[in-house]
């Protein structure tokens, strides 16, 4: 699929007193976050009203006022403010986050007003993680735990239904009768990505996995903020292997017009060492479509 762009605008909120409000406050887990840009491509038939763009537009707005933070600036690491500036900020996106605002700009766009719950954004994250003054903008997770220069690349795999359905059998145990798709695809990647790890490294080493959630349900996971540091700093030590899942599977529902594949894709980011490895993979290339694509 190739992809042209035919034009580009900045849209702000639609709101005029967003500058009224405090700033936001970022969580711990903001702070150590690595900007990130969430590129999302939404199909839909042409329509035939000519006003359609505008209406995407104004909704898109709307939302925005919503999801205030996403348009403001960072500042020092620390809150993000000047929110009528209409710039992205990707610090504090997740799934979910997306998930809510897609919804809200699809409900804007078919003509609600005021019927979208608030998505109770306002420092939610940052009372269970309160932000550290001495962290700075440069000190993400990138950074603490791949600061060893290797170039990385990223590539494309194809799971079809037939290779799902039989990892879903492969991942069936006592302890657990009924994996979803994600466990099962997620635990056969790590295992492979490790494999890769180690065969390049030629040492084997304890590996950690991390699949990020939404934070108030992992907040019982730590203590408190040092926990987490000091997490990141046994890691970025070089004492482990680490290795991060995420899934965009369900994050959209039915109201955002999106339907569920049979097939899965999976993006798979490695050093250039073990990516030549993990292309030779046989085990692996018996469930995945013949060529994988770089991105």
């Amino acid at each position: 699929m190739e992809v042209h762009i035919i034009s580009k605008q900045m849209i702000k909120p639609s709101s005029s007193k967003l500058h009224l409000l405090k700033p936001f406050k970022l969580s711990l887990l903001d702070q150590l976050s690595p900007k990130t840009y969430s590129s999302i491509i939404l199909f839909y038939t042409k329509p035939g009203d000519s006003h359609f763009s505008d209406q995407l537009k104004q909704s898109l707005s709307k939302a925005l006022t919503q999801f205030y933070p996403v348009s403001g600036r960072l500042k020092n690491n620390l809150f993000i403010t000047d929110y009528d500036d209409g710039v992205p900020q990707h610090k504090i996106i997740d799934a979910s986050t997306i998930q809510a605002f897609i919804k809200s700009w699809t409900a804007f766009s078919r003509g609600s007003d005021g019927e979208i719950p608030n998505p109770g954004l306002l420092e939610a994250s940052s009372r269970l993680f309160p932000p550290l003054e001495s962290v700075p903008e440069t000190a993400d997770v990138k950074s603490l735990l791949l600061n060893d220069g290797r170039r990385t690349t990223t590539r494309s795999f194809v799971f079809d239904a037939d290779a799902i359905a039989t990892l879903l059998f492969k991942a069936e145990s006592k302890s657990l009768e009924h994996p979803s798709r994600v466990l099962a695809l997620s635990a056969f990647v790590w295992k492979h990505a490790i494999l890769a790890s180690r065969s390049v490294s030629g040492s084997i080493k304890p590996a950690f996995l991390c699949q990020p959630e939404n934070e108030a349900p992992v907040a019982g996971l730590f203590n408190r903020e040092s926990d987490v540091l000091q997490g990141f700093k046994i890691m970025s030590e070089g004492n482990a292997g680490f290795c991060i899942l995420s899934s965009w599977l369900n994050t959209f529902d039915a109201h955002a017009d999106i339907g569920q594949q049979d097939a899965i894709e999976v993006w798979i980011t490695l050093s250039e060492e073990e990516m030549r490895f993990l292309e030779q993979d046989a085990e692996l290339l018996t469930f995945v479509s013949p060529t994988p694509n770089k991105i």
